[in-house]
């Protein structure tokens, strides 16, 4: 415990011959404390005098003054005022994304007579902070005998996306009841450019899926034909090779085409897929429909992670096509020639062949 006032005591112990006592020695403690000689062990007496710890109270005045300093210096920190009749104008404002910034109008109920700082922030609706808008906190200044004040919030366009209008809010941090304010972002909805770049890129692939689910369809039925056949037909076998040549072509074209709808936004091309598919069911094009639903799933899966498995989304779309299929691949667009004997065609009939296969190739039962 500190102690500014210190009592003065001294040592009466003469007969015991005390330095102390015959020093007449002053020896400063608390008051009211039983004290004892240090030399002599015995009690001391009073010397009804004090000392004054001058430099403890010194250092004690400095902190005193120091708290008091900091305490009026952090009052509008612990304890800031709020400011009093401040509100918005509005409600709501609404902004075209395309204007960038937006702008809030707040007023006062009477012209200020001290310069004020009114402090704000923005909180996030269906918007997303620091993507849709700058949602860095800021302030902004009331001279005296002005009686209004605008914000201005920067708005970062979507990148060409198709979305529903968006919303955030703005706050008045430092006045009193906060007042809020809702800024709603009326989208400008999909860059017109890009989308008939976009509907170029799935239209190729939307007709290259399908083409690739016929002719790896058609390989695989050909295959098992060449395999059993003993002499084996060469436009039948032709078709094979040329089927084979497809597949590969087609495969290179699909990649590329998956490549350049990475530079677009996926909005975008979800939007051209969407009109793809509604396209090819209008029309009863129900093979390149499904083609065009796998490759849906193929790009977006491509799109996010950007390692492309061409030999499996190839063998995925061959499997759209089924032997089964009330609707065959046509696989004799290198049709037999009218002058093949008869005994060619008798003996590719007569070759251990599934009949649903025969029936594709030739039309025979």
């Amino acid at each position: 415990m500190l102690h500014f006032v210190k009592q003065a005591y001294l040592c009466t112990n003469f007969d015991k011959d005390c330095g102390h006592a015959t020093r007449h020695t002053l020896i400063f403690k608390v008051r009211n404390a039983e004290i004892f000689c240090p030399e002599c062990s015995a009690v001391l007496q009073s010397a009804n005098k004090e000392k004054y710890n001058f430099i403890l109270i010194g250092w004690s005045v400095t902190f005193l003054c120091f708290f008091l300093l900091a305490g009026w210096l952090l009052k509008p920190v612990v304890l800031p005022v709020k400011i009093q009749d401040v509100s918005f104008t509005e409600s709501t404002t609404r902004t075209p994304e395309a204007d960038a910034v937006v702008e809030v109008t707040l007023t006062l109920s009477q012209p200020a007579t001290v310069r004020q700082v009114i402090e704000y922030f923005t909180v996030a609706g269906t918007a997303d902070a620091n993507k849709d808008f700058n949602a860095e906190p800021g302030r902004i200044i009331i001279l005296p005998g002005q009686n209004s004040a605008t914000i201005s919030i920067t708005i970062v366009p979507d990148r060409d996306q198709l979305e529903a209008n968006e919303t955030f809010d703005l706050v008045l941090a430092n006045v009193e009841g906060q007042p809020r304010h809702t800024v709603v972002i009326e989208e400008a909805g999909v860059n017109m450019s890009l989308l008939k770049v976009s509907e170029v890129i799935i239209a190729e692939l939307s007709v290259l899926a399908a083409d690739i689910a016929n002719d790896y369809a058609t390989i695989k039925m050909l295959e098992d034909y060449l395999i059993n056949s003993l002499k084996p037909d060469q436009n039948l076998k032709a078709r094979y090779n040329q089927a084979k040549v497809n597949i590969v072509r087609m495969r290179e074209r699909y990649l590329l085409q998956f490549s350049s709808a990475l530079k677009l936004d996926p909005a975008v091309i979800d939007a051209s897929i969407k009109n793809r598919l509604a396209a090819t069911k209008r029309d009863g094009a129900l093979l390149q429909y499904r083609a065009t639903e796998l490759m849906r799933k193929q790009l977006f899966e491509y799109m996010d992670t950007r390692i492309p498995h061409a030999d499996t989304w190839i063998e995925e779309l061959g499997k759209l096509v089924r032997i089964s299929d009330e609707k065959k691949p046509d696989i004799r667009k290198a049709p037999i020639k009218s002058t093949q004997s008869s005994r060619a065609t008798k003996t590719i009939c007569q070759t251990k062949m599934d009949p649903e296969l025969k029936a594709a190739l030739y039309g025979v039962a």
